[in-house]
């Protein structure tokens, strides 16, 4: 019998193996309605006739200018809400390839307002050949996968 902590940690990286990919100098488009923060570790799509980067949404899934399709996780710090209404924010570190990461600390979709998405790892969009894809397959495409560990709390018998 072995006893195990708990697995929740609020120290704990969001990319879990070595390496990984990063874009170090991306540019996020302006969000005018915005009115909460960008979280760090926001799952991220990219538009593809400008090349800016912007938040996976739940609004975002339907749109068929690239910003539907994940591509990265936005690395920095938290973005005030008043700064992305005021114009694109550039110089921004996006994970684009290769690593692990902690499942439970990606965010999913916090839309300008807050409003929490109903967006995970498992929802559906559809890719630029109209087909559909789920969007840990699609991240997989890049060579980044979640890690879904599940936290265990109190001992094993």
């Amino acid at each position: 019998m072995s006893s195990q902590n708990s697995g929740v940690n609020s120290s704990r990286p969001l990319v879990l193996s070595s390496g990984g990919k990063y874009l170090e100098a991306e540019t996020i488009i302006t969000e005018a309605t915005r009115t909460v923060p960008l979280s760090q570790y926001t799952l991220m799509g990219k538009i593809a006739a400008s090349s800016k980067w912007t938040p996976i949404t739940n609004t975002t899934l339907t749109n068929t200018d690239g910003s539907q399709v994940p591509q990265g996780i936005y690395m920095g710090d938290d973005i005030p809400a008043a700064t992305l209404a005021a114009g694109d924010v550039a110089n921004v570190p996006i994970l684009v390839a290769d690593a692990l990461v902690d499942a439970s600390l990606v965010v999913f979709g916090k839309g300008p307002t807050g409003a929490l998405a109903t967006i995970s790892a498992a929802s559906v969009i559809t890719m630029a050949t109209g087909l559909p894809k789920r969007i840990d397959d699609a991240l997989a495409e890049r060579n980044i996968f979640f890690d879904q560990t599940v936290a265990i709390d109190g001992s094993e018998n």
